[in-house]
Formats: C-alpha cells, sequence, structure tokens
C-alpha cells in the first residue's frame, strides 16, 4: 500500500440510528424490516444502526416497535438476517424485481417502512413501498434525489456525504498533509448524516424532529 494511500470510511450505523428512531416515530404498525445485498460490515452497519434506533425508541417512549430481516445480536460474528446474495440465482445488487417481492413479503407481514440494503434492487423494494401507500427508507445517497420517481416513499435516507469527505481530505493535502492515514465519516464531522423528510416534511411531529436532533448530539 503506498504511504500516501488514504482510505474513506463512514460510521454510517450513527445515521441510520437516526433514521430507526424517526422510524419508528412514524410506523403506524410498529413493524419496520430491512434486508441486505450480502452480509459484510458496509451492508450491516446500516441494518445495525437501525436496529438501534429502534431500541432507543422503545426504550425511551415505551414502544414495542419490530424489526424483521435482522436481529441485530451483535458483535456475535454468526448474526444472521434477510440478505440477497445467493437467493434464487438473482443478481444480487440490480434486480428490482427480487426486491418487489421482498417488499411484498414484508408487506404480508404488517410493515409499513422498510430499508433495503442492496443497491438498485433496492429500488424495486422502494417502487413496491410507493405502490402500497407505505414508506422507505433510502441508502447510501439520499434517494428521494437519486430516484426520485420513488420520492413519494422515501420517509429519509441514511446518506453518507462522500462529496464532504472527498473535498475534506482534499483540502488535508492541499495544506501539506501527504496522506496515510483513514478517513472516517461520522455525524460530528458531517461525514454522514439523516437525509432531509422531503415530502414528509409536514407528517413528522416537532416533537420527534427535536427528538432526532437531540439523540444526534448525543
Amino acid at each position: 500500500t503506498p504511504a500516501n494511500f488514504t482510505g474513506l470510511d463512514f460510521q454510517i450505523d450513527e445515521a441510520s440510528t437516526l433514521a430507526g428512531y424517526v422510524a419508528s416515530g412514524v410506523s403506524k404498525t410498529k413493524v419496520l424490516a430491512t434486508y441486505g445485498g450480502q452480509q459484510f460490515p458496509g451492508v450491516t452497519r446500516f441494518m445495525d444502526g437501525l436496529y438501534a434506533g429502534i431500541q432507543y425508541h422503545n426504550q425511551q417512549k415505551g414502544t414495542s416497535v419490530t424489526l424483521l430481516g435482522w436481529d441485530g445480536s451483535l458483535p456475535d460474528p454468526t448474526t444472521t438476517g434477510t440478505f440477497v446474495g445467493g437467493s434464487g440465482g438473482s443478481d444480487t445488487w440490480g434486480d428490482p424485481a427480487k426486491g418487489e417481492q421482498y417488499a411484498k413479503t414484508f408487506l404480508d407481514q404488517g410493515v409499513d417502512i422498510v430499508h433495503p440494503v442492496a443497491g438498485a434492487t433496492g429500488n424495486g423494494t422502494i417502487a413496491a413501498m410507493l405502490a402500497a401507500g407505505k414508506w422507505a427508507i433510502g441508502v447510501d445517497t439520499d434517494q428521494a434525489i437519486s430516484i426520485a420517481e420513488s420520492a413519494g416513499a422515501i420517509l429519509t435516507s441514511s446518506q453518507k456525504a462522500i462529496d464532504v469527505s472527498v473535498v475534506d481530505v482534499i483540502k488535508k493535502n492541499a495544506g501539506g498533509d501527504l496522506g496515510g492515514e483513514d478517513y472516517s465519516g461520522t455525524l460530528e464531522n458531517a461525514g454522514v448524516l439523516l437525509a432531509p423528510y422531503h415530502d414528509f416534511e409536514d407528517d413528522i411531529s416537532a416533537e420527534l424532529k427535536a427528538e432526532v436532533e437531540t439523540l444526534k448530539a448525543a
């Protein structure tokens, strides 16, 4: 590895914790779901955060919101959940039709908010949730912008601020830092964030928004 190599990493579970909390406050059925493309940290961090946010909401508010697709039993490496990889020979990251099937299965189980972590496969899930009049949580980017045709279902997104992170590293290099240390995007340095609520800005109570901001600060 070159001495000046700089890796960009994202503590996305912090943003997903906020997403899990706000989704718990919005859900009418109190049943949420998630699934991933494959089981590795770049995927499961999203799922860990979602689980943590739900548990924190239950603790703080006395609710009993449940999560399908991931049981959050960390740090046990044998934790299992719902993953596309190896499922019916489908394209793990690019099979919207498979994502639609996942959505229908979850809907049949009473789920009204899904957080897919499976690339374009997840786009099929989000489209199906829109058709059902339910919600989804986007992944990686602000998906209310990147898949605007499904924005009417996207409550928010667990977002990596890749643009901010790249600029931060370039500024360090321009200032004389030759690299060699990794960058970690967090809520504190704005490297990860909870995307805007967009169409749902007026549907989320001021109280819930304030609680999310308090959790973010903590």
